[in-house]
Order: C-alpha cells, then sequence, then structure tokens
C-alpha cells in the first residue's frame, strides 16, 4: 500500500484571516496561528 500526503499551503500574502478555509477543509487539518499584526 502506497500512501501520498499532500501538504496544503496557505499564501500569506492572500490570507485575510476570515477563517473559510478552517471551515470548509474535509479533514480539519488547517489551524491558525498566532501572530502579531505590528
Amino acid at each position: 500500500m502506497f500512501l501520498k500526503l499532500l501538504l496544503a499551503k496557505i499564501s500569506e500574502q492572500k490570507c485575510n484571516g476570515c477563517g473559510k478555509c478552517i471551515q470548509i477543509c474535509p479533514h480539519k487539518a488547517i489551524r491558525t496561528r498566532k501572530t502579531s499584526m505590528h
């Protein structure tokens, strides 16, 4: 059996922090990380 792992990357330049990607991810694999906006 072979398992191909996929890694999705979110563009930090395009991300506005809305969280829609977290809501629609079927595998619940996306998490936010705390960063400062300053």
